[in-house]
């Protein structure tokens, strides 16, 4: 997620992503591929 909102450009993360509770941040991509592809990953990691 860090390295898609560093090549988006975006503000850093206000809060740790290693917590579940942090990570509801879809809605800051733009492109739906790339919160499609993020929201995998997350699947894939919990």
């Amino acid at each position: 997620m860090q390295r898609v909102n560093h090549q988006e450009n975006l503000d850093p993360f206000e809060n740790m992503l290693r917590y579940a509770r942090n990570r509801d941040v879809f809605d800051r991509f733009e492109q739906d591929r790339s919160r499609q592809n993020l929201e995998a990953d997350l699947q894939r990691i919990d």
